[in-house]
């Protein structure tokens, strides 16, 4: 597959996004545990929170990162199920590609995840956002080979440059990027690429941010999160791999990072993540805004059948 925008660069097979400073924080919190640094700028608020008073219309769920499982099978607890059962579309972030061969067993989706996901929720009530470090892993044409595999699979795809927005039912448009990127390829959505609706009545921002192994956002995080909530209605964050404060600033939605939903190795550190619900709709005025918005800690496990099952947890410790 080709496309005229884009130009397939080399593949480095050691490919990082961070520099120096940056690789000895995330090897010192890998081998130890998730830093709490910064735990002082921001907290949680409670679960069921309402910001605002609305007419609920849309109810949305969200996922942490669901990271290449290889041939593993996914599989949700009945009360996580449960707790995504009533949600009118579910927004998934697939971290990495479905590679077409047995190659990359250990870093990338297969199509048994596509099989597993649908086992959970319909693919045309579903969206896919693409947009992280790892979507130029394998090269722009592997990369596409993925995104058509999901599409004919009837998921709603984004997160290639020209392609990282889409409209949700009701007027409600969301919009995806990343930080980072392992690869240096010209498709991988920036902050600067992602899209903003005038037409939409609400906006979303899923945003590829920050830095890994942190539970909570630094400063400088912080501050560009108010900044784009002055443009943007919500905003929901990934790539820490552990979970990160879901709070609001001004009564609109700012979840940091929903951290794991899974992956395919047990490791300590990358265990945990957050299910999010969030309920749309106009006010007395007419402005859509963010009513409740509910979540809770996930953890995932291993079986011997080959199998992972995410489920929900009261909290989390590492």
């Amino acid at each position: 597959m080709s496309h005229p925008l884009y130009d397939e660069n080399p593949v480095n097979r050691f490919a990082s996004n961070y520099g120096v400073l940056e690789k000895i924080d995330w090897l010192r919190n890998r081998a130890l545990r998730p830093t709490k640094r910064y735990q002082h700028l921001s907290a949680y608020q409670p679960p069921a929170t309402t910001l605002n008073d609305i007419t609920p219309t849309l109810r949305i769920a969200f996922t942490g990162d669901i990271m290449p499982l290889g041939r593993r099978e996914l599989s949700f607890h009945k009360h996580l199920e449960a707790f995504y059962a009533d949600a009118d579309f579910w927004v998934i972030n697939l971290e990495g590609i479905i590679y077409p061969t047995e190659r990359w067993l250990a870093l990338s989706h297969k199509a048994q995840i596509i099989k597993s996901l649908q086992r959970y929720f319909p693919p045309e009530r579903t969206l896919i956002t693409c947009a992280n470090n790892h979507t130029g892993d394998f090269g722009y044409k592997n990369f596409e080979h993925s995104c058509q595999m999901l599409k004919e699979a009837r998921y709603h795809v984004i997160g290639r440059k020209d392609e990282n927005s889409f409209m949700l039912p009701n007027g409600v448009h969301l919009s995806c990027a990343t930080m980072w990127s392992n690869q240096i390829c010209q498709y991988v959505p920036r902050l600067e690429d992602a899209r903003y609706d005038l037409e939409a009545n609400f906006n979303i921002l899923v945003y590829h941010w920050g830095y890994e192994l942190h539970l909570y956002p630094n400063a400088a995080q912080i501050a560009l999160a108010g900044q784009l909530l002055g443009k943007y209605d919500a905003l929901i964050g990934h790539h820490s791999h552990c979970p990160q404060p879901v709070t609001a600033i001004d009564k609109r939605l700012v979840a940091y990072s929903l951290g794991n939903f899974c992956a395919q190795l047990w490791q300590r550190n990358h265990r945990h993540g957050i299910a999010l619900k969030m309920e749309i709709g106009p006010n007395a005025d007419g402005v859509w805004k963010t009513g409740k918005v509910d979540y809770g800690f996930t953890r995932y496990t291993l079986h011997r059948n080959n199998v992972i099952e995410v489920g929900m947890v009261d909290g989390y410790t590492y």
